[in-house]
């Protein structure tokens, strides 16, 4: 067998006239007025910086609402940090039952600094800017007694303290009962420094974390330095591994008695994930304890041997990841069916049925939740708002771009052509949705490949409606279908009146929805022109995208200056006309669309030809299915007109104008259940409905100017300028021209 391969050099431009209205995932965050911090905050907010809380601020995450008890030495209001901030709650001192907390040593006011220090432009920025102190004063000189740490814990919880700082150690056993009662209540975290004695083992209260009855509602907390080194002075995981985890702790800068005052310790690393943890509790209200010590242990960056260590137990906080979800997203149902996507799966296509336009599911937002039970908002509808460009491949098509000159007879009735080739349109990889965005266009396009070859029985010319049979790869099923096909040995000069750009207009625009087919078509004659065809069409392999099954039955005539088709699809696909989802949206699931398409070709006179296509698809109601609640039958309807006029400047040329509209639903609906709101102290959602319209309020319209002339033997030129008005059907999107260039040489 002979071997065909067509080289193509080609060029394009594309031109986008407007401003085209792209909606952004997600919601937009709060910005609330205090969320520009001075320079001289953030030059001594390394901690903040380091472990990659900053850009949760900007979304309005900050520890609102949440109490933290701090027991230390006190606090100095005085200080420029604190001074006639609103969020500190009247002291206690735990050592005599009064109200003064007046801090002599610096350190507790250092260590609230460093936890909630407001935006104000005075001093450091604390890593929960606008949580709520409660400071406990516990500590007498250099002593905290067991009493006063004890009655310390007692007062945090009757205050309703959230998260409780305990920057302190002791050698023996302390407050055991009244740390047991807190853990009793999984209501508030006590996060412990691990000491400063260099040791193996974590000092007490905070070796109690390791405990069966502490239940995860206690955290240990060591020391790092800038390179992320354990400091020489911090304790050790050891039996703490489990429930320790470790943050910057030297040379950290923060308030002090008077002015800033800098420290090294377990104590200054503690505030830290104290603050992380204020930070989850105030997205997040109704988060246990013990799912709060979870989370910000699983999403520590692993230091030290691989896994959780006796040294690093499982490494350095990272607040940026706490507060990302973890591990799975799961949609939740009314009727208690859940549906669980891991975070880790591949990347799915997802878009709109081609149908309807992208704004059809605008507003389509639901709350899902992570593996800790955290609800995130997800924007489904922008997820399945796919929005198409016009390229060089798009443009030229693949009738285009193979041309006339691929085909080659090979004898005995054998017609055969194969295309290969690499195509870089001139456009930004960057789309709407970011570079990694599956819609967006890319910089270059991928090689193409076609092959196909056909065979049919000898015939009378000019009435090419015998045996045929054709097979092929690529996605070549216009060349075997449709008013457009080829036909005959002598195919080539029978198409001057019915051009073969004009393949894909001609055939069943369901074909489409079956992208890089596998062909196999038989055709039967029945009588002089008429012939019965039959096709079927099965996609390459892919869970990531919409692919479909097609099964074909045609009635064809051919006769002096004319072609009818008649095309009966049934399309079975996994998806919806072109859409698709990850399962909990519904459009992934097994759906069936008939198709009817009319489509012919008339030779109006020697120089002149005239095409005409027509579509109606018919598809009934999606299963329910995940979120999808109910649904209503869809039909689509298309259309498409071209005028040709061959040998206008030079023998064998080619000019002809087309106008397309896309298949577009004419009705149909999908009602989807989604969570709208999740209650912040119970974590219970709420549920609502939500119903998307499939037919657009515009219809994108196609109008194409193309010409091809000959430039000797094996050699040709094709050219052409498109207009494309409400792209993707969208009403709001800008109109598209585009000019592509092409030249085709056979060898």
């Amino acid at each position: 067998m002979v071997n065909f391969r067509n080289a193509l050099v080609a060029w394009s431009c594309l031109l986008s006239l407007g401003v085209a209205q792209a909606q952004w995932a997600g919601l937009t965050p709060w910005s609330p007025p205090w969320l520009s911090p001075p320079l001289s905050d953030w030059q001594r907010a390394n901690q903040l910086q380091q472990l990659g809380g900053a850009r949760w601020l900007a979304q309005g995450v900050n520890g609102h609402g949440v109490i933290v008890a701090v027991l230390d030495t006190g606090l100095n209001r005085q200080v420029a940090d604190f001074a006639n901030w609103q969020r500190v709650l009247p002291g206690i001192n735990a050592i005599d039952g009064s109200q003064n907390v007046q801090d002599e040593s610096g350190h507790g006011t250092q260590v609230a600094s460093l936890l909630a220090a407001p935006i104000n432009g005075a001093g450091v920025v604390g890593v929960a800017p606008m949580a709520t102190l409660l400071p406990i004063k516990v500590v007498a000189g250099d002593l905290a007694s067991s009493a006063a740490v004890t009655a310390g814990l007692q007062a945090a919880q009757r205050a309703g303290a959230r998260v409780v700082n305990m920057s302190l150690a002791a050698t023996g056993p302390t407050a055991t009962q009244a740390l047991k009662e807190l853990a009793a209540t999984d209501r508030t975290l006590v996060v412990v420094a691990a000491g400063n004695q260099g040791q193996p083992e974590a000092a007490w209260p905070a070796r109690y974390a390791g405990t069966a009855w502490a239940q995860g509602t206690m955290l240990v907390v060591g020391a790092v330095d800038v390179n992320r080194q354990l400091a020489s002075f911090s304790n050790q995981a050891g039996s703490a591994a489990a429930h320790y985890l470790v943050a910057p702790g030297v040379n950290i800068q923060g308030a002090g008695t008077s002015g800033t005052l800098t420290l090294s310790g377990t104590s200054q690393a503690t505030p830290a994930v104290s603050g992380a943890a204020a930070l989850l509790l105030s997205k997040w209200p109704y988060l246990r304890a013990s799912q709060v010590g979870a989370i910000l242990l699983q999403t520590a960056d692993d230091l030290g041997a691989p896994g959780v260590d006796p040294v690093y137990g499982h490494g350095l906080l990272n607040i940026d990841r706490a507060l990302s979800p973890v591990g799975s997203f799961t949609y939740r149902t009314a009727r208690g069916v859940t549906f669980t996507v891991p975070l880790s799966s591949g990347r799915v296509l997802s878009s709109q049925p081609r149908v309807a336009s992208p704004q059809a599911f605008q507003g389509l937002i639901t709350q899902v939740f992570d593996a800790h039970g955290r609800h995130f908002t997800r924007d489904e509808g922008q997820a399945l708002a796919a929005r198409t460009r016009l390229r060089l491949d798009t443009l030229l098509g693949q009738d285009g771009l193979l041309g006339e000159l691929s085909l080659r007879p090979l004898g005995a009735g054998l017609l055969g052509w194969s295309y290969q080739a690499q195509t870089r349109p001139t456009q930004s990889p960057r789309g709407p949705w970011g570079p990694a965005d599956p819609f967006s266009p890319q910089a270059k396009a991928p090689l193409a490949q076609f092959h196909a070859w056909q065979w049919r029985s000898p015939t009378q010319a000019g009435a090419p409606t015998g045996w045929q049979v054709a097979v092929g790869d690529g996605g070549t099923a216009t060349m075997a279908l449709g008013a457009g096909s080829l036909s005959g040995l002598d195919g080539i000069q029978h198409t001057a009146w019915a051009p073969q750009e004009w393949q894909s207009w001609l055939a069943s625009p369901l074909i489409g929805l079956s992208p890089k087919h596998r062909l196999g078509a038989i055709g039967v004659p029945l009588a002089p022109g008429w012939q019965l065809r039959g096709a079927w069409l099965n996609p390459q392999a892919d869970d990531s995208q919409a692919r479909g099954r097609l099964q074909a039955t045609e009635l064809h005539h051919e006769g002096p200056g004319h072609r009818l088709n008649l095309n009966f699809s049934v399309l079975d696909e996994h998806g919806f006309l072109g859409g698709y989802s990850r399962e909990p949206l519904g459009l992934n699931q097994q759906t069936r669309t008939v198709g009817v398409t009319l489509a012919g070709a008339w030779q109006l006179d020697t120089h002149w030809a005239l095409g005409l296509q027509w579509t109606r698809a018919d598809s009934p109601a999606p299963a329910n299915h995940g979120l999808l609640l109910a649904s209503t039958r869809l039909l689509a309807d298309g259309h498409a007109v071209g005028l040709m006029r061959r040998d206008t400047w030079v023998p064998g040329d080619r000019l002809s104008l087309t106008h397309q509209a896309p298949l577009r639903a004419s009705q149909g609906s999908l009602t989807y259940q989604v969570i709208d709101q999740v209650d912040p102290d119970t974590g219970v959602p709420h549920y609502a409905e939500h119903t998307v319209q499939l037919k657009p309020e515009a219809r994108e319209r196609l109008t194409e100017l193309r010409y091809t002339r000959p430039d000797g033997p094996g050699r040709q030129w094709a050219v052409a300028l498109a207009w494309r008005v409400h792209p993707d059907h969208d009403a709001t999107a800008s109109a598209e021209l585009a000019l592509g260039l092409s030249y085709n040489i056979r060898f």
